[in-house]
């Protein structure tokens, strides 16, 4: 399948905590409610008003004492609320400067150990994640506590840690007997599990260590009690199926993904119409309830029926959907599924294709937010023009068609459907009149503009001239795909140069390209050839048509671009090379490179594969040495060292003595 899987983001059902969290010195009481308000915040709906018996119910308290805490909390400066009769809303106060001085804690390799901003606005050099749903599992005030903090010392992949009744109670606010009682019943109730240790002395002797604590997967603990805890709550219909959803899926339990997504999905339509318990709501906050998480939630799921061969249901939920409330990775992920449902079986996805860009080009709920969904569209469409995937798409099981085929009834509407039809046409003339359709001619994958190149299509296009900004521009799309450029290259190898400006320069620009993205010190001998003496024929016919003869002189090459400098020296360099000069084709390519050092590896390969230059004559091998012996007897500077090496002798031979690098003034090649 195009495009690999989503991921349900594990960040969506956590919060992160400040490891100094249980450093502030507050009582068990205050310290849980403030956590249970961070919660809040992370969720976004810090701004919301709030009741006191929504805490209440998540933190295991009464009204009146969840008011008292709320209370302490503002008078110590952890909060600031405004309240609203039996409601009230909140924000969170810096709280660095209230940690206490002696940290007993130090961050775990789990931890972010780079600083990292929190919600209140400041940095940390450590924070923990932590469930959301800690607050729905109905524990008592002081079990949630220890909960919560053993959530926090345990490892994030094995789920365990051994601290002390006495370390808990530190951090928590608690007596040793009082976290020893809370330990006891959150292993009643199946949350964690504990195994005694043994810790062994130098002396031999052998006591007792703290327990090793095994924090069970909160989502396990959800789905085992579900029949158990208000089993048919619009609570479980929601969140904990979207939670059983995620988990499912990032495990690639795609059935089990299919099933919870679905539940979840119900879950939502029976919320929306009145279809549940109001009272449920007093026992649970929803957070799963927004267009957002549904619609993720669906666009995911949709592809969970493909993984389960069942298109039929994906191109159903689909047509379910509404375009234009869906953000740009949802759009993203509908492209992808529709693809697939077009490039593996016989079904008709045309109608839903063109009501779903209709809909996510409209400016709802802004005109910013319609331009985002379109650029997603295009962008991951595009992504099935890719010659790579294009030409190796048909290896791929139940393959039908190939996918960019879905995007034929676009092609009046953007320029994937141009695209569309450009790869299903060999004419060169038709090919011509598509590419002239194209609003933007960049937004055509470079896979589509090189089979249209391939196929004879002039370019540029007659009357439409491009700047050489749009030419690099195109050349460097055609340039991800280092074969067909390699192709074209050298089709313009082949073909007479164009006479028009407009036509050097797209000769250019492909040349230029070209020799950007050319691996120099992997390429084969042939094609590198190939690719240096097209830059050179291109380079010759193309800078006396951009630049006044006086321009092309050595002395006034640096007021040309690096490139265009190193093409007037390659150039001459092949024009020598083929009057039958090695020594002359050497000196100036090392010429060039003086002026253009970018072009070293380009260098180098052109001296090691050109015929010839590997293996010297006798003759200039013994000049060589001779020249060289004479080097060594002077220092760095000397005039009769400058003499010698401005000599032709020493020009002829100057290779095999200073290699690739560009001339130096006295002295041997260091």
């Amino acid at each position: 399948m195009r495009g690999g899987r989503s991921l349900i983001a594990p960040s969506s059902d956590e919060f992160c905590l400040p490891r100094e969290v249980f450093e502030l010195g507050l009582k068990q009481g205050p310290l849980l409610v403030y956590l249970y308000l961070i919660c809040r915040k992370s969720l976004k709906h810090g701004a919301d008003e709030m009741s006191y018996a929504v805490i209440g119910k998540a933190v295991g308290l009464c009204e009146k004492t969840v008011r008292a805490h709320l209370h302490t909390l503002a008078d110590t400066g952890f909060i600031r609320t405004e309240h609203h009769g039996q409601a009230f809303s909140y924000s969170l106060c810096p709280i660095q400067y209230k940690v206490q001085e002696h940290h007993s804690m130090t961050p775990r390799s789990r931890w972010i150990s780079r600083k990292q901003a929190w919600i209140t606005g400041e940095e940390f050099d450590a924070v923990f994640p932590l469930p959301n749903a800690v607050f729905q599992l109905c524990l008592k005030a002081g079990e949630l506590l220890v909960y919560i903090y053993l959530h926090y010392q345990k490892g994030a992949r094995s789920g365990q840690c051994w601290p002390s009744y006495a370390t808990i109670g530190a951090a928590v606010g608690m007596g040793r007997k009082t976290v020893q009682k809370h330990v006891h019943s959150l292993i009643d109730e199946g949350v964690i599990q504990a195994e005694d240790t043994m810790v062994r002395w130098k002396n031999g002797r052998s006591y007792n260590g703290s327990l090793l604590y095994t924090v069970k997967p909160i989502e396990q603990i959800l789905k085992k009690h579900e029949k158990e805890f208000l089993p048919e709550s619009i609570f479980f219909r929601v969140e904990i199926a979207y939670l059983a959803f995620a988990n499912a899926w990032n495990a690639d339990d795609y059935a089990g993904a299919i099933r919870w997504g679905e539940r979840y999905l119900q879950g939502v339509e029976d919320y929306y119409t009145g279809n549940f318990n109001r009272a449920d709501l007093l026992a649970s906050a929803l957070d799963k309830i927004g267009t957002h998480t549904r619609l993720s939630v669906a666009t995911v799921l949709a592809s969970g029926y493909l993984h389960e061969k069942q298109p039929e249901k994906c191109l159903r939920l689909m047509e379910s959907l509404d375009g234009g409330e869906m953000n740009a990775k949802q759009v993203g992920d509908c492209v992808k599924n529709l693809c697939n449902v077009h490039a593996h079986y016989n079904l008709d996805t045309e109608p839903l294709l063109l009501r779903f860009w209709e809909e996510i080009t409209q400016p709802t709920p802004t005109k910013e937010r319609g331009e985002e969904r379109r650029t997603v569209f295009l962008q991951v469409g595009a992504g099935m023009f890719e010659g790579s995937f294009v030409r190796t798409e048909s290896d791929e099981p139940d393959f039908v068609r190939h996918a960019y085929i879905v995007f034929l009834p676009l092609r009046e509407k953007c320029e994937l459907g141009i695209a569309a039809q450009i790869l299903e046409t060999e004419d060169a003339a038709k090919l011509e009149v598509l590419l002239s359709k194209a609003e933007k001619l960049e937004n055509l994958p470079g896979h589509v503009l090189a089979h249209a190149l391939r196929h004879g299509a002039q370019f540029p296009l007659r009357n439409r001239p491009l700047t050489i900004e749009q030419m690099d521009l195109l050349a460097g799309g055609i340039a991800r795909e280092k074969d067909e450029l390699y192709e074209l290259a050298g089709q313009t190898a082949r073909a007479e140069l164009p006479d028009s400006p407009q036509g050097l320069g797209w000769a250019r620009g492909l040349c230029m390209a070209a020799l950007k993205v050319c691996p120099w010190k992997e390429i084969d001998a042939e094609t590198g050839l190939l690719l240096a003496r097209t830059f050179a024929r291109v380079e010759k016919a193309y800078l006396p048509v951009c630049y006044a003869g006086e321009m092309l002189t050595a002395e006034n090459l640096l007021l040309l671009p690096p490139l265009h400098r190193f093409g007037w020296y390659c150039a001459q360099a092949f024009e020598t090379l083929d009057a039958g000069d090695a020594a002359g084709y050497v000196r100036l390519l090392r010429e060039g490179l003086a002026v253009c050092e970018g072009a070293k590896d380009m260098v180098e390969f052109l001296i090691d594969h050109t015929l010839g230059l590997k293996t010297p004559s006798e003759e200039l091998k013994a000049m060589a040495e001779q020249i060289r012996a004479v080097l060594e007897k002077f220092p760095l500077g000397d005039p009769a060292v400058v003499a010698l090496k401005q000599s032709e002798a020493y020009q002829k031979v100057a290779y095999l003595i200073e290699g690739t690098a560009p001339p130096i003034v006295g002295g041997l090649s260091q």
